[in-house]
């Protein structure tokens, strides 16, 4: 019976990475950009996105930056200083990781792997999302509640005006 769980749970997050969409837009990339080694792609594992590194090829000196932004969706509780818990606040914070400004060498960008949030760093987003009544009360994350909402990957080229790679799920 375990295995049939962790079979459909294994399914569940597979599926989630097969829904992801991947577009090239070479209006915003040097022309003759091409993917050199490795795949543009993204995995999902629970709630934590994961998108691989890769090779571009093709780019001249254009600087580069890979952004990946992930939106999360909680619960949040407040509990007042005598232990009594009010009901919660559903919160969905979007938190975003980048490589920072990458620069080619010889015509080939080597981009990074990108990987979303923490679970501490998503609780943080949660709670300093979520008002309680004044500071003495405690802000708790409900166990159990949090769940990535989608993520949005892209590789902008500088100078341009939106990204030559996008992926999104």
């Amino acid at each position: 019976m375990k295995n049939a769980a962790f079979l459909t749970l294994a399914a569940a997050f597979a599926a989630s990475a097969a829904w992801a969409t991947t577009t090239y837009n070479g209006a915003n990339a040097p022309s003759g950009t091409h993917v050199q080694s490795g795949t543009p792609s993204c995995q999902v594992n629970g709630f934590v996105v994961t998108c691989s590194s890769y090779d571009l090829a093709g780019v001249g000196n254009t600087n580069a930056t890979a952004e990946l932004s992930a939106t999360y969706s909680g619960t949040v509780m407040c509990k007042n200083p005598a232990g009594n818990i009010a009901p919660g606040q559903t919160q969905n914070p979007t938190i975003a990781t980048s490589t920072g400004q990458l620069m080619p060498k010889n015509g080939r960008l080597t981009v990074p792997s990108l990987t979303s949030a923490t679970q501490a760093s998503i609780e943080l987003a949660l709670r300093q999302n979520t008002t309680c009544p004044n500071q003495k009360w405690e802000k708790l994350v409900q166990s159990g509640s949090i769940a990535l909402v989608g993520y949005t990957y892209t590789l902008t080229f500088a100078g341009y005006n939106g990204p030559y790679i996008t992926i999104t799920d």
